[in-house]
């Protein structure tokens, strides 16, 4: 398997073949859905893609270089990706030989249409394939932003909660009907 194309064709036609020979009348299948291989890209020696069937939609990592999945169909094999640490399953199939597959959604009764389902696949290849970076600054428009700064209801909220922790234990009452000070009555 030499490039995205090839590898995409050879998923699709195996699934294709699958879904015409095994899965077509099976209860879990989605009918309004295709197999498509998605955003199927290199992953240091392997590749990386979503395969969308109308049973399923998993992470598929197919070895590449040559290179051999060890371990019996069905076992499970840990593989660090970008976004953390991922449980696969050891599968095979003629065409492709052994492979990895971690699933996403099975079966696939929530999506509405292939259009749906490939901008979920899309999205969560994205997120897979994204690595964790350290926290930017909030955004100024955004309520974490607002708070940092001292500003909006929720710092409003938080120094409420400062000066009741001051004067002892709260009540749920206390926290949730404040109450004037200089009177004693409720504001």
């Amino acid at each position: 398997m030499d490039d995205a194309a090839a590898v995409t064709a050879r998923l699709e036609t195996t699934f294709a073949e699958i879904y015409r020979t095994r899965m077509h009348d099976v209860p879990i299948v989605n009918g309004r859905l295709t197999v498509k291989a998605v955003g199927f890209r290199t992953h240091g020696a392997d590749w990386i893609g979503i395969l969308i069937t109308p049973w399923f939609m998993n992470i598929v990592l197919l070895p590449g270089d040559g290179r051999e999945i060890s371990g019996q169909v069905g076992d499970t094999k840990s593989h660090i990706l970008p976004a953390g640490r991922f449980d696969f399953m050891v599968s095979e199939e003629a065409g492709l030989g052994r492979f990895l597959m971690c699933s996403l959604f099975s079966p696939v009764l929530e999506f509405s249409d292939q259009k749906a389902a490939e901008i979920t696949a899309n999205a969560a290849l994205g997120a897979v394939l994204q690595q964790d970076e350290t926290p930017s600054a909030p955004a100024p428009d955004s309520m974490m932003y607002s708070l940092a700064r001292g500003q909006g209801p929720m710092a409003d909220m938080t120094r409420h909660l400062g000066a009741q922790k001051a004067k002892g234990p709260v009540s749920r009452r206390r926290l949730l009907v404040p109450r004037d000070e200089k009177e004693g009555t409720e504001a």
